[in-house]
């Protein structure tokens, strides 16, 4: 088995349509921030069906759900 490997990508604008034209076809997990504009990444907008990309949190953003 191969080792884990992470990829950090930039792009200038925050818009969904960045990682979802890198990720195209991409299958397994994706650690992101909590940003709306990816939950396209997760499930289809219209059918809401899983898209194979399995969503990864952090606890820096879980955190913000605890007060």
């Amino acid at each position: 088995m191969s080792p884990p490997a992470v990829a950090f990508r930039f792009t200038t604008g925050r818009g969904g349509k960045h990682p979802a034209a890198h990720l195209a076809g991409y299958r397994g997990y994706l650690q992101a921030d909590g940003y709306a504009g990816y939950n396209a990444l997760y499930h289809d907008p219209k059918t809401k069906a899983p898209r194979g990309v399995i969503e990864v949190g952090c606890w820096a953003h879980a955190r913000r759900k605890f007060t």
